[in-house]
């Protein structure tokens, strides 16, 4: 199986999070309930979670992070969305929430995220990221 490298995504992500705070991503979700009329976003304030769950038509079509600018979309429509309204999200396009077909560079995430320790892992042979799905990031850092 190709794996895909987010790397750059995610450095990306956090180069643009200077502009990034409550308000740009409550803005953000905004626009899409406004431009979605069968849109739906849950997230809790309050909760600290760390991202907000985009759903249209009763299925999850993306995720939205509140502490970076960055989203994973499953949906071009949401994608197309979230081009038009935030210019400083990065946008991950997946195509299957469960396939680990993801992988990191170590060597320049780890010091950056470090509270997604758990992407850190290794496979023993090659040293190297092990593959991961979209889905085990959202959840273990929601």
């Amino acid at each position: 199986m190709k794996h895909i490298d987010i790397t750059q995504n995610l450095l990306q992500s956090k180069e643009l999070a200077g502009t990034w705070n409550l308000e740009r991503f409550l803005a953000v979700q905004s626009s899409i309930l406004a431009q979605l009329a069968e849109s739906v976003i849950e997230w809790d304030e309050g909760s600290g979670e760390g991202w907000a769950t985009v759903n249209i038509r009763n299925e999850v079509a993306g995720y939205i992070g509140f502490d970076t600018p960055i989203a994973v979309v499953k949906s071009s429509e949401l994608a197309n969305i979230v081009r038009l309204v935030a210019t400083d999200v990065t946008i991950i396009e997946v195509t299957n929430w469960d396939l680990p077909e993801y992988i990191v560079d170590l060597s320049k995430v780890k010091s950056i995220f470090t509270n997604w320790s758990w992407i850190f892992a290794t496979d023993d042979a090659t040293k190297a990221s092990k593959a991961f799905a979209v889905r085990d990031l959202v959840i273990s850092t929601m």
